[in-house]
């Protein structure tokens, strides 16, 4: 007995001593099981959030480089708009303005090392391209994003992204350069489900060929693409029930047919019943003989040709709706277009319920017309159902048409058309004065308004002038549009800073408040991150504390406990050994009365 109370009693004396010594509770997973787990979560967390602190440190050190990269450059410029005002004063002479415009280019040449030589770390961070990690693009606009982790050691990084702008004086708007933007990009308006089917012009359309007499009121149903279709018989305004009629009639209503598919104008099939028979055709005769279908494609998209270049747009996200009017009236047919409404009356000779006619002269023509018209004014005017592009080896011709065809006619009404010639540029077709036609170039918006009324242009002279000049007034200076060939032309841009004269020392000052403007929308932005970053760091660090405090009272001995439990322990050994002493006398004893 005696002998398992000191060997018990010696045990706690060692994880006593242990604990002491090294300072911590949990020695083994023996000592806490489920201490050892938590603990070590704690850890993990407590490592990532110190890393996440180091990481928004250095992040503040390459913000901290940056702006003050942009600090001088801003100081350039402020230099650059005193040489600017200084010229602009009429007591200068031609001698003196080209001492200006000297130390006018040194400035733009400093600007532009400073740009392509601050790094960090070794990245470049002016310079617009695109750095070797943590980055994640570099858009059009020669924006640099860079994404800084700062999370703690969970698996959900949090991050902190800041956009670090090129400071090149070409990116400040105050350099030359030399761009050659595509006449015909890619557009794509976002068109939605619910698109009118436009049948392109000069293609010839889906021709329906039907044999058999119906009387009046009977209906026939069609499946075109998925849409359900409903033609009925009538007897009204030239619409008799022979077959030519319901032939026109159901070709009519497949055009105001709406196309949920996303490429409007494929013709995968239709399907014709009529009282339990049912007639399926591809592209070819109908099985059953009581009818004929010869399908034909239709919105096909742009026409061959050399050099060919299109723009692939469809409606906005506001479907155009075609509603007929009441039957036996004259057609009215309703057209909304971004959230506004065209109304138009359809020519007589037919009833309410025939869609349209099929005369270009008619209602289609006064339809396009309208639907041109509205875009026109709208300010979207290369928005469309149907833009086509062709291009020859000489020409390109950008056509628009919203027009709704009828069976076998096309119609050319409201068209804009830009061809090349010679290397000059001419923009044909006709508007009312005061129209605006705009377009984008290389993400620049350009406007050109009409000052006649018989066109935008009748000299091909003139109508490089008015790009020019558009461009000019989108706010770009010094601009020279040339080399114009079948599927772009090149914008020319001479040396902005130019203070040499009077006019070009006032248009420099301009252009130099758009770039201060820039810096220090810039410097605003780093300024605003690094603040981010120096409440994330506080954070961080009070997470930190908090984990390791935790951790702590999970790991850490408590000394005065451990204190208290050794002396005990050692008083106990002392009066265990002393009792294992007197058992093992006790025994002696014994064993002398047998011997005596």
């Amino acid at each position: 007995m005696a002998q398992a109370a000191a060997s018990s009693v010696n045990k706690e004396m060692e994880i006593s001593m242990e604990r002491l010594a090294t300072g911590k509770r949990i020695n083994s997973a023996a000592d806490d099981a489920a201490g050892v787990a938590i603990a070590s979560r704690l850890t993990s967390e407590i490592k990532g959030t110190n890393m996440a602190i180091r990481n928004a440190m250095d992040g503040q050190a390459m913000i901290d480089t940056a702006e003050g990269a942009h600090a001088e450059v801003e100081n350039i410029l402020q230099r650059m708009r005193e040489l600017a005002v200084q010229s602009s004063n009429g007591t200068n002479d031609a001698n003196d303005r080209a001492n200006l415009q000297s130390e006018m280019t040194q400035l733009s040449t400093e600007i532009d090392r400073i740009a392509g030589t601050t790094s960090w770390a070794g990245i470049n961070l002016l310079d617009g391209a695109t750095p070797n990690t943590n980055s994640l693009a570099t858009s059009h606009s020669d924006v640099k994003n860079i994404s800084l982790a700062v999370g703690s050691g969970t698996t959900n990084l949090d991050s902190i992204s800041v956009n670090i702008g090129a400071l090149s004086a070409s990116a400040l708007g105050i350099g030359g350069g030399t761009s050659t933007p595509t006449i015909a990009s890619t557009v794509n308006a976002g068109g939605a489900a619910g698109n009118v089917s436009v049948a392109q012009a000069n293609d010839k359309h889906a021709a329906f060929t039907f044999s058999g007499t119906w009387a009046a009121g009977d209906t026939f149903s069609a499946n075109l693409n998925g849409v359900a279709i409903s033609i009925t018989a009538v007897d009204a305004d030239g619409y008799s029930n022979d077959t030519e009629g319901l032939a026109r009639q159901f070709a009519d209503a497949i055009v105001t047919a709406r196309d949920t598919a996303a490429n409007a104008g494929e013709l995968t099939g239709l399907e014709v019943s009529r009282s339990g028979l049912v007639v399926s055709a591809g592209f070819g005769s109908a099985t059953a003989g009581s009818s004929a279908v010869d399908i034909s494609l239709i919105n096909a998209g742009v026409t061959s040709g050399d050099a060919t270049a299109a723009i692939d747009a469809t409606s906005t996200a506001n479907t155009i709706a075609l509603t007929a009017g009441a039957a036996n009236d004259v057609g009215v047919f309703s057209v909304d277009i971004n959230g506004e409404t065209v109304t138009l009356t359809q020519g007589t000779g037919f009833g309410g319920t025939s869609a349209f006619t099929d005369d270009t002269a008619g209602g289609n023509a006064a339809l396009a017309a309208a639907i041109n018209a509205k875009v026109a004014t709208s300010g979207d005017a290369l928005y469309g159902s149907n833009i086509v592009a062709t291009a020859s080896a000489t020409a390109v011709t950008l056509t628009q048409t919203l027009v709704v065809d009828s069976t076998t006619a096309s119609s050319t009404a409201g068209t804009a058309t830009f061809s090349e010639s010679g290397g000059t540029f001419t923009m044909g077709g006709t508007y009312a004065a005061g129209d605006v036609f705009n377009t984008v170039i290389d993400g620049v918006e350009v406007s050109i308004t009409t000052s006649a009324t018989d066109s935008y242009a009748e000299t091909t002279a003139g109508a490089v002038s008015q790009m020019a000049q558009a461009i000019t007034d989108a706010g770009i200076s010094n601009v020279t549009v040339s080399n114009i060939t079948a599927t772009g032309f090149t914008v020319e841009r001479s040396n902005a800073i130019d203070i040499t004269s009077i006019s070009a020392a006032q248009s420099t000052i301009t252009s130099l408040d758009t770039a201060l403007q820039t810096i220090a929308s810039q410097r605003a932005n780093l300024g605003a991150v690094s603040n981010r970053l120096d409440s994330t760091v506080s954070n961080l660090t009070n997470i930190s504390s908090n984990l390791q405090a935790g951790r702590g009272r999970i790991e850490d001995a408590d000394f005065a406990a451990e204190t208290t439990s050794l002396a005990k322990s050692q008083i106990l050994q002392q009066a265990s050994t002393a009792m294992l002493a007197q058992a093992n006398a006790s025994k002696q004893n014994v064993l002398s009365l047998l011997q005596g």
